[in-house]
Parts: structure tokens; C-alpha cells; sequence
């Protein structure tokens, strides 16, 4: 076992905790209309029992992550999203820590979500979310997150325990 703080909340709040998520987040400026909006990272599955659906990066501690959730959230974002980060260099801490020097993280059931916020450069309109927003409906539902869009994605409100 992992000696975080962080790490040891979740098992003391969540003895069945077996995996972990991310929910991403980018403060997208529109130069253009003079507006910004939050937008939030999903990919879309390829496989496995959540094949076609958008979801948040998330994943099951594996043997590797040895008890540790913040390793596991190093791995899946490197793994699914191709996002590499680190705790040495400040990577981590820079997505993952408020102003407050408090990592941002909430219990979704018996999963911990972490809350990252993108930097900037990071592009807001990958291909297949466009395709999917103009050949689908107006809501995604993502483990008891709902995400509504206008004309961007934007986050206005989640469902379920906190």
C-alpha cells in the first residue's frame, strides 16, 4: 500500500473502492464571440462492455498500482488518454491540486473521480465529438454525469452521490 493521505481517505470512505476516474476539464476562451466555456474531456470506447458510448478516463487498480489510486490515475490517463504526467516534475500537481494545494477528487459510489484541469492547447473539438454531436441527441449521459451542449460541450450539472 501506497502511503498517500489521499489514498488512505479513500479506503477509509470507500473500502470497496477497486478503481478510479478522471473527469477533465479545460476553460476553453472563444476569442471569437468574447466567452469562454467549460469543456470536459470524454473518449469513446472501443471495446469491452461500454463499447460506442462516451465516458470519462477511468480504469481498475491493477496488480501494478499497488494499492495506490494516484498511481492508477497516472496509468489510465496515460493508457486511454495518452496524457503523461508525473509527480517529480509537478505535472501531476499542476492538473490535479486547487489553489489550495488540496488534490480535487469526489466518491462516485465506490469510485474515486479525480478533477483535472487541462492547460491550454489542448483542443476542444477532437473529430469523432463533433461527429457525435451533430448525429446525436443533446445530452450524454456518462456514470450519472450529464453533460449538455449548445453549441459546445459544456458541464451545467451532475446527478448522483458526491
Amino acid at each position: 500500500m501506497c502511503q498517500h493521505k489521499t489514498c488512505a481517505t479513500i479506503r477509509a470512505n470507500s473500502p470497496a473502492a477497486a478503481g478510479v476516474g478522471a473527469a477533465l476539464l479545460l476553460d476553453y476562451q472563444d476569442r471569437k464571440a468574447n466567452q469562454s466555456y467549460w469543456v470536459m474531456a470524454v473518449g469513446l470506447e472501443v471495446a469491452r462492455k461500454y463499447q460506442g458510448e462516451y465516458n470519462l478516463c477511468a480504469g481498475s487498480l491493477d496488480a501494478s498500482d499497488k494499492g495506490c489510486f494516484l498511481a492508477a490515475l497516472r496509468r489510465e490517463l496515460a493508457e486511454e488518454f495518452k496524457i503523461h504526467i508525473a509527480f517529480q516534475d509537478g505535472s501531476f500537481d499542476r492538473m490535479f491540486k486547487g489553489t489550495n494545494g488540496q488534490l480535487r477528487w469526489f466518491l462516485h459510489y465506490n469510485t474515486p473521480i479525480f478533477v483535472g484541469a487541462l492547460s491550454s492547447g489542448f483542443s476542444r473539438q477532437p473529430e469523432v465529438i463533433n461527429n457525435f454531436i451533430q448525429k446525436n441527441s443533446k445530452k450524454i449521459m456518462i456514470h450519472g454525469l450529464i453533460i449538455y451542449w449548445s453549441e459546445r460541450i459544456q458541464l451545467v450539472s451532475s446527478s448522483g452521490p458526491t
